[in-house]
């Protein structure tokens, strides 16, 4: 049941990953999503 969750949840980061891939000019979708988790990270200082 988490699994499937987490899947879910993935599915829609997808667009949130695209817009901020648009705003970074990135082509490279695995280094888009590294970024994201490390700006997430600062933004809410976990």
């Amino acid at each position: 049941m988490k699994f499937t969750k987490s899947i879910s949840l993935s599915l829609e980061s997808i667009d949130i990953i695209d817009a901020f891939m648009e705003e970074r000019k990135m082509v490279n979708f695995s280094k888009a999503v590294n970024m994201l988790i490390i700006e997430r990270k600062r933004f809410f200082k976990i």
